[in-house]
């Protein structure tokens, strides 16, 4: 294997990996702070409407997480420098959604009155953007077929 091979799919799967870890780690370590019923969903306008079981949201979404990031990173990120920046980038804002929705949660003693605006979910969709390019840029090119 060559070292440029090895360097790919390091970034590929090890970047949006180490992303939904963290995320999905501090979200679980902020269960025991959240109400027995949180919300897991909110419309358009930044209001929940959707409810749930605090540790069974977590888990499913933190598991949810870790499989795309994983999935993706094995099945086509090791490939293809766009798909590592895609996978970066969804890993990045899936993270950001768990962290937010862990964070406003705990800090609510009524699921009703929590709020998930819009345009927060718009920057961390951007800011994955961002990590996402550097992703694929640090993968460097991608791997040769005859070099896997």
């Amino acid at each position: 294997m060559q070292p440029n091979a090895t360097r790919f799919r390091t970034v590929a799967i090890g970047v949006p990996t180490v992303i939904a870890l963290v995320c999905g780690i501090y979200s679980l370590l902020k269960v025991p702070s959240m109400p027995d019923e949180i919300a897991v969903h909110f419309n358009v306008h930044g209001q929940p409407d959707g409810f749930g079981a605090a540790l069974p949201y977590t888990l499913l979404l933190f598991a949810i997480a870790l499989a795309l990031a994983v999935g993706m990173g094995f099945l086509g990120g090791t490939v293809n420098r766009g798909l590592v920046g895609i996978n970066t980038a969804v890993a990045t804002l899936m993270g950001g959604i768990m962290v937010k929705v862990a964070s406003i949660n705990a800090a609510a003693t009524d699921p009703h009155t929590v709020t998930l605006p819009v345009a927060q979910i718009l920057v961390w969709g951007a800011g994955g953007c961002v990590v996402g390019l550097l992703a694929a840029w640090l993968a460097g090119p991608p791997v040769r077929r005859d070099a896997r």
